[in-house]
């Protein structure tokens, strides 16, 4: 019975590493086909152009959702507008990251795209893994009932989804909508995420106002000062971190009359929190100015390193310097 049981014990575990080894072949080389809403929604990796055309023609794809943009100069955006041409489908282009927050133009489309399209539909990006697991996710809470928790699975090591480093900005879309609900005092629905997408994407912690409180007026060679009030007008504290790869900073730059970029810079690079509603004062040190003109200041606020918050509809400071 022992050496019964120990064989069986070996089985069992050869079995589910076959499997593990089996499934991550699927997801890491394979065509990570998955069906999302059966009979309704798929999702996918990028296909060749006959397994694309074969699989619309085998489930009846009506729509097709390419999240990788229009890029009529590579190959596979050729060869996949040839296979939905083929069988008459509509192919449809969104621009997404798997490492930033989708612009609120694109979830916007998005939504529409899902509202008004044909169906079954399948959608797709590189891999089918990070992009193709948040557009899944809003397809599951939209038309499947799935509440943002259970959305959330589309986005797990199952798909192939990781959430580390610049793919966190995946789930951190959920983070902002769950804080939304909650700053609104609604529960999630249907009908509230599309007001989310539509007009309430920026209401968590990016909104910022930036005001410049310096004078306006610089002077020709040495270091400078300009302080800039950022005010919090999201739903969640900010917070700031030493160096740029976590937490809340500004960056800025200073150009010449001819746009021509002469210094960029980053501040707020220290421990603080600003609460909602409440405002800080960061400085930006100017190097030495050439010489007299007319410069440019532009500054937004940023969340890790390349998640600017004009990208979610907040409005970034731009001023006019003057050197006399």
């Amino acid at each position: 019975m022992p050496r019964f049981f120990g064989r069986f014990l070996w089985g069992l575990a050869a079995g589910l590493i076959a499997a593990t080894v089996a499934e991550g072949h699927h997801v890491l080389i394979g065509r990570n086909f998955r069906p999302v809403i059966p009979g309704h929604v798929y999702r996918c990796a990028q296909l060749t152009e006959s397994d694309l055309a074969g699989q619309c023609s085998r489930l009846g794809v009506r729509t097709v959702i390419n999240l990788r943009g229009c890029w009529p100069t590579f190959d596979w955006y050729d060869a996949e507008s040839r296979a939905t041409a083929s069988v008459d489908i509509t192919q449809e282009d969104l621009t997404l990251s798997a490492g930033r927050l989708p612009a609120p133009c694109e979830i916007r489309r998005l939504v529409e795209i899902l509202d008004q399209a044909d169906y079954p539909l399948l959608i797709h990006c590189r891999r089918g893994v990070d992009r193709t697991g948040l557009a899944s996710a809003i397809a599951s809470m939209l038309y499947a009932g799935a509440t943002p928790a259970e959305a959330r699975g589309q986005l797990s090591p199952r798909y192939g989804h990781v959430s580390l480093g610049r793919t966190e900005a995946m789930l951190r879309f959920f983070d902002l909508y769950e804080s939304w609900l909650q700053h609104e005092g609604v529960a999630h629905s249907p009908t509230e995420l599309r007001r989310f997408a539509a007009s309430g994407y920026a209401a968590g912690p990016s909104p910022a106002r930036l005001e410049l409180l310096s004078p306006s007026s610089l002077q020709v060679g040495g270091p400078q000062a300009l302080k800039v009030r950022a005010t919090n007008l999201g739903a969640d504290a900010w917070h700031l971190r030493p160096g740029t790869g976590t937490g809340i900073h500004l960056r800025f730059r200073i150009a010449d009359a001819d746009r021509k970029t002469l210094q960029a810079g980053t501040s707020g690079l220290f421990l603080a929190t600003v609460p909602p509603g409440q405002s800080i004062e960061l400085t930006l040190v100017i190097d030495a100015l050439p010489r007299p003109g007319q410069y440019t200041l532009s500054a937004d606020m940023y969340e890790t390193p390349d998640i600017s918050f004009a990208m979610l509809g907040s409005e970034p400071l731009e001023a006019e310097l003057h050197v006399p």
